[in-house]
């Protein structure tokens, strides 16, 4: 999926495969999103810079996908987010499955609750096995 994007940086091919498998859209919405110049530098400003550790990406109520920096104070369709787990920039040789943590927050607030649990739930789990 995001392979056939052609970002150029693997950094940015991560999150765009996660965001679109996730939100289950086509790759011409991200196209769309990261073709507008100020997306683009909110991305790879959050990445290679340290001044912001949360990004979060929701498809607008026409469709179209944003980027932000913030949580949306309401959430009417599903959103992903990127957090860094440390506050440094993310550099293009990083695992990017270990310097951040990611996921989606549902437009619901009771099923939000429900899929932390299930991840809090899961991980003690794996704690536990190790």
């Amino acid at each position: 999926m995001a392979d056939d994007l052609e970002i150029g940086d693997a950094r940015v091919e991560f999150m765009a495969g996660y965001i679109l498998k996730t939100l289950k859209i086509k790759g011409d919405k991200w196209t769309k999103m990261y073709g507008i110049e100020e997306n683009k530098i909110t991305i790879l400003e959050y990445l290679e810079k340290n001044e912001n550790s949360l990004l979060v990406f929701l498809l607008s109520s026409s469709g179209a996908l944003a980027v932000s920096y913030n949580y949306p104070s309401v959430i009417k369709t599903k959103a992903c987010y990127f957090a860094k787990k440390q506050k440094e920039s993310i550099s293009k040789d990083m695992n990017l499955k270990e310097a951040l943590i990611y996921g989606d927050l549902s437009y619901s607030p009771l099923e939000q609750l429900s899929a932390l649990l299930d991840e809090v739930i899961n991980r003690e789990n794996l704690f536990k096995n190790e």
